[in-house]
């Protein structure tokens, strides 16, 4: 998820959370976590998780955008993508295709007004 500031601050800032899952090797274990624990779904279909709860400060007042995002299975430094290749071919070996594309939600703008002052 990101969070960036209202336009015109001084100071920009993005807060980054990222969810990942570690790698599992060898190859019976990946089709055994990829036959349990993965999420399968007909083409064309759509799964929406159950909202998350994410922790933010909202330092000072504006227009917050808010947008997230996500980012098909990767190898951490894997610039030649063998990872992708090894999870890719695990999981037609068993019937499912990984996504291919990065999904963003569409963003969502809010307004954080200050806090009256007390007397």
């Amino acid at each position: 998820m990101e969070v960036t500031a209202p336009p015109g601050d001084t100071e920009i800032e993005k807060f980054i959370e990222v969810i990942d899952g570690k790698g599992v090797w060898p190859r019976e274990k990946l089709l055994s976590e990829i036959k349990q624990r993965w999420i399968w779904l007909p083409p064309h279909e759509v799964y929406v998780p159950d909202p998350a709860q994410v922790q933010t400060e909202f330092n000072f007042p504006g227009n917050w955008q808010i947008e997230e995002t996500y980012q098909p299975p990767e190898g951490s430094f894997d610039r030649a993508g063998e990872y992708r290749k090894y999870l890719k071919s695990a999981a037609l070996s068993v019937g499912c295709t990984l996504p291919e594309t990065e999904v963003s939600a569409q963003p969502v703008t809010i307004n954080i007004t200050a806090a009256p002052e007390k007397k």
